[in-house]
């Protein structure tokens, strides 16, 4: 059995792990500046390498890649700043009459870390 730390993917994984509790803990507005950062990344900064490794693997034009890959993302963090605001909203719900005087929220959190490879 080979060592973990030799996984390629384990160092990524681990930082993740690492900051999933700072993640969780940003406000609005320094989410709102990593999804334009990101955005700014995929249209700006790597989408020739994005087209590049999309023709590579799949043989995709950069027009198709364009249509069905960045323009798709681009949407997607669209959408995310649209409704982020509410989303990170308490939602008020009832409280049982055991905790009478007190009030009752639920707060949506991240519920950990993912690595998916494909």
């Amino acid at each position: 059995m080979s060592d973990i730390t030799t996984n390629p993917y384990y160092k990524t994984f681990k930082t993740l792990q690492d900051n999933q509790y700072a993640i969780g803990n940003t406000t609005y507005k320094q989410r709102i500046a990593k999804l334009n950062r990101l955005k700014k990344a995929i249209e700006v900064t790597y989408r020739d390498q994005i087209k590049a490794a999309l023709h590579k693997d799949l043989h995709k034009p950069g027009v198709e890649a364009d249509m069905t890959e960045i323009y798709q993302i681009i949407g997607d963090i669209k959408y995310v700043k649209r409704h982020l605001r509410s989303w990170m909203k308490l939602q008020r719900v009832e409280t049982p009459i055991t905790l009478l005087g007190s009030s009752s929220y639920i707060k949506y959190e991240p519920k950990g870390v993912c690595l998916i490879i494909s």
